[in-house]
């Protein structure tokens, strides 16, 4: 005999399969609930050296060094741990990491620049149509006074 009574309120979580570690569950409005399998992803599987995980090592130690060396305030101290880190980390070179950086910066610099000229041509815009909207008015209230002169 089958159950009446729900583990939660408003869902029959009870209806769910227990294999749902592949699975997403949509709960739906009236309290049924529909599993919708996943793909398995593959695995990317990296390998590591030891001589990486020793470089790895020592660039957080020398990382860790120039944090306590900020924090007591001797930046130039901090400075040259953080840059003996950078060039101890594997993979990228400093002189590799710091390209990367100005290439960015400049990339930012662009899209500033960008940002900026379409503001100001927006802002041309806007101040061409008020003056020519305030002369309108003004020929207008000309025209007018004209007219009551005349009369």
């Amino acid at each position: 005999m089958a159950s009446t009574t729900f583990t939660s309120e408003g869902f029959d979580l009870d209806a769910i399969p227990d294999s749902t570690n592949n699975a997403d569950v949509i709960y739906e409005v009236g309290g049924g609930a529909t599993v919708v399998p996943t793909p398995n992803k593959p695995k990317i599987e990296t390998k590591t050296t030891e001589a990486e995980n020793a470089a790895t090592a020592k660039s957080e130690e020398l990382k860790g060094k120039g944090n306590e060396e900020f924090k007591a305030g001797n930046y130039l101290d901090a400075y040259d741990y953080y840059t003996d880190a950078i060039e101890a980390c594997p993979g990228m070179t400093g002189e590799e990491l710091m390209t990367m950086k100005e290439e960015f910066e400049e990339q930012q610099r662009e899209k500033a620049h960008a940002r900026h000229m379409l503001e100001q041509e927006k802002r041309r815009k806007r101040s061409f149509a008020e003056r020519q909207s305030r002369a309108a008015g003004e020929s207008s209230t000309t025209n007018a006074e004209e007219e009551e002169e005349e009369e």
